[in-house]
């Protein structure tokens, strides 16, 4: 939140930041996070959803996923999506993983450190470029361009916070979704890398 004034009035607002900007394939997934969906306010449970969208080479043109397909997947099912966001058309980019698998471990650190924030119905924003690196450029593909972000912050709380409801210690709920897709891009790394 940011605060000018505009003559003797002070006027908030949120700056809001466009994260796909730096690449010319942008490929995104929208997980919501962790074991629950849901706010202490929220008159009843919301489910899942996961949206992603992957570049794909051979057809040059995007492949789009909505909420509803996320929504249907099973572990496996899960898996093989994450697999599609990974794929192009032509590669399965494993050279991704060891990135996304790095900046999620930070990530988890991180919130291990926390105290008493829990981010319901949250997501993370996986961002890849998927056009391929070039051969003159393979500090790119080292490097993975891979950009992971916590997003969607309206029903997080933390203690400080104006709540009925007061929690302490980590989001172990959030955590454990971070952990979990770790799991799974580290299997998918193993099988396909």
């Amino acid at each position: 939140m940011k605060a000018s004034r505009l003559g003797t009035e002070f006027r908030e607002y949120i700056l809001l930041e466009n994260l796909t900007h730096k690449y010319q394939y942008p490929c995104v997934l929208d997980l919501k996070m962790g074991t629950r969906q849901y706010a202490d306010d929220d008159s009843a449970a919301k489910q899942q959803r996961k949206k992603a969208k992957v570049y794909q080479v051979n057809l040059s043109r995007f492949i789009c996923r909505n909420k509803y397909y996320g929504r249907k997947l099973t572990v496996d099912g899960f898996k093989q999506a994450l697999c599609q966001f990974i794929h192009n058309g032509t590669t399965l980019r494993t050279d991704l993983l060891p990135a996304m698998i790095a900046r999620l471990s930070e990530l988890r650190s991180v919130l291990q450190r926390q105290h008493s924030f829990r981010f319901f119905t949250s997501s993370l924003l996986v961002i890849y470029d998927g056009q391929e690196a070039m051969h003159d450029q393979p500090e790119r593909s080292a490097r993975g361009d891979v950009d992971v972000r916590m997003i969607d912050f309206a029903h997080a709380t933390h203690q400080n916070f104006d709540d009925p409801v007061q929690h302490s210690g980590p989001d172990q709920g959030f955590i454990f979704g971070v952990e979990s897709l770790i799991s799974m891009l580290k299997t998918v790394l193993q099988e396909y890398g």
